[in-house]
């Protein structure tokens, strides 16, 4: 298809789109006289680089020499064409930028996705009325209260619920004169034995939102605190329930929170995935906004080349020993794109973490990421996951645990397997070893670096005077093939992950054991030498 000389067209859609508003979506901007200025989202601006004109519709870097319009602007922070963003925009606005009418089957495409759009956004709408205003959503807001979601971000999401009502919704949108066909395309209703059933019944609602607001999508989640319910689709379970497939929804492709992150990951160069979309939320209320979340775990080579666009850093929190599934083609294609991807271990759901430990310590934890491979690496060769203590070594049977032995436990498995080094550091802060254990620790690290093996020659040198002949034979000769070695080491980090969680609240006493029993106040003295990274 041929297309008309299309200034004038432009010109009509850009006076639609206020440049001002559209880059404040994605830059925070600050009022300079006639103009606005921001750091730049498009290379890592120290300064405020970038100068937006409302007069006259026009923005640039200084920093980068980026510059133009506001489809410009669009079409780089999209990593889109021109002509493919103008398109895009100006079927928001009813504009026809081509010289003849579109044939019959692309304007039906263009009007079935206007339409959607427009149900999608009714049905939201009706769902968050239901849970912000009336007593059906009491049970609801308690249980989002209880995940640390706030009103605020109730109203910022857009987040609603459905009732037990079979078809609550269906009359609604009946009265506003949307036809029970479209309601089935948006996969609002289904069928059952003849009957039409709401799709979504007694559970929270979740739009995804695109970059002007309107609904693509609806998907609903069980609320239900004490007894989680699942559904069926295709005989696979899940948490979710989904619409049926249309124009405007593609489930491999959801990304939910993308739209609300985009500024705060376009800043820091790093995005944080998390497993669930309430887990998203959560994470913005607790001040930590470059979060996104797919769905049932799958995350794919759409997904990184996507983010890879904005951020250099995919960093997925995960409680200690789940699974984290990645295909080769995804790794492949962020490292294409010259990303990195990075672990972040939790003692227990990351959401559940910084809701009772707050966005400092959760940054803390970040400081201490695992690469990718040595999380799968770790995860394969120790589970880190116990959930039993059937298997205990002698050294960790009674409550009260000597730290010089736990710490040894620990440092014979990082002697012989190097890549465990910096997985055991993910896990807990050097500061909790003991004075000697700490060097052999940076005496490790440096080995691993130079990629050498250790020996007891080479040790004795880098330690000097407090060298530990005996220490350093048990770590030669430790027998690492042994079960009860590899569970001793399994069970201390649990333990001294699980000591160091508990112990940066001060909910009760550590009790430390160094070299025998040692006093109340020096053992608050010792307590207080921790450096926690939980």
């Amino acid at each position: 298809m041929d297309y008309v000389d299309l200034s004038e067209q432009i010109r009509l859609l850009q006076g639609n789109l206020k440049i001002h508003d559209v880059i404040e979506k994605s830059v925070r901007l600050k009022k300079d006289g006639e103009l606005y200025r921001g750091r730049c989202p498009f290379h890592e601006d120290n300064g405020e680089s970038l100068i937006v004109n409302p007069a006259a519709g026009k923005f640039y870097c200084s920093g980068c020499h980026v510059g133009g319009g506001v489809l410009q602007f669009l079409s780089s922070i999209k990593q889109a064409s021109f002509i493919k963003t103008a398109e895009e925009q100006a079927e928001n606005f009813n504009i026809n930028l081509y010289v003849q009418p579109k044939n019959f089957n692309e304007e039906k495409v263009v009007r079935d996705k206007r339409e959607l759009l427009e149900i999608n956004d009714y049905a939201r709408d009706f769902y968050h009325e239901i849970l912000t205003s009336t007593a059906d959503g009491d049970s609801c807001r308690k249980y989002l209260e209880s995940r640390g979601i706030t009103n605020t971000a109730i109203e910022k999401f857009k987040l609603g619920f459905a009732t037990s009502a079979e078809r609550q919704l269906a009359k609604f949108l009946d009265d506003y004169d949307f036809k029970f066909a479209l309601m089935f395309e948006a996969g609002l209703i289904e069928r059952m034995e003849d009957k039409l059933f709401d799709k979504f019944r007694e559970c929270i609602t979740i739009p995804l939102l695109d970059f002007f607001g309107h609904t693509t999508v609806i998907v609903g989640r069980d609320f239900h605190f004490d007894k989680k319910s699942f559904y069926e689709t295709d005989g696979v379970k899940s948490e979710y329930v989904y619409p049926t497939e249309n124009p405007i929804f593609n489930k491999q492709k959801l990304l939910f929170g993308f739209e609300t992150a985009k500024l705060s990951i376009t800043r820091s160069r790093k995005v944080i995935v998390v497993e669930g979309a309430l887990d998203v939320i959560t994470f913005n209320c607790a001040g930590v906004e470059n979060v996104v979340a797919t769905f049932e775990k799958d995350f794919n080579s759409e997904h990184a080349d996507f983010l890879n666009s904005y951020a250099k850093e995919i960093i997925f929190c995960v409680k200690n020993g789940d699974e984290l599934q990645l295909e080769e083609e995804t790794l492949r294609t962020v490292r294409i794109n010259d990303g990195n991807i990075f672990v972040a271990t939790f003692p227990k759901n990351p959401a559940e973490f910084i809701v009772e430990y707050g966005k400092e310590i959760f940054l803390k934890r970040l400081e201490n990421l695992s690469t990718f491979d040595n999380y799968q690496y770790a995860k394969k060769t120790f589970s880190t996951n116990i959930s039993s203590r059937e298997i205990v070594p002698a050294v960790l049977k009674d409550e009260i645990l000597p730290l010089q032995k736990i710490g040894e436990t620990i440092l014979k498995r990082m002697w012989h397997e190097p890549k465990l080094l910096e997985y055991t550091l993910a896990i807990l802060p050097k500061t909790i070893f003991s004075e000697l254990h700490q060097e052999l620790i940076e005496y490790l690290e440096i080995c691993a670096e130079e990629n050498k093996r250790p020996s007891k020659a080479s040790a004795k040198m880098y330690l000097g005077d407090k060298s530990d002949d005996e220490l350093l034979d048990k770590l030669c000769n430790a027998d690492i093939s042994n079960e009860l070695e590899r569970k001793a080491y399994e069970e201390a980090i649990d333990y001294l992950g699980r000591k160091v969680h508990t112990s940066n609240r001060y909910e009760r006493k550590i009790e430390v054991l160094k070299d025998g029993a040692i006093s109340h106040k020096k053992l608050n003295d010792y307590k207080n030498s921790f450096e926690y990274s939980d």
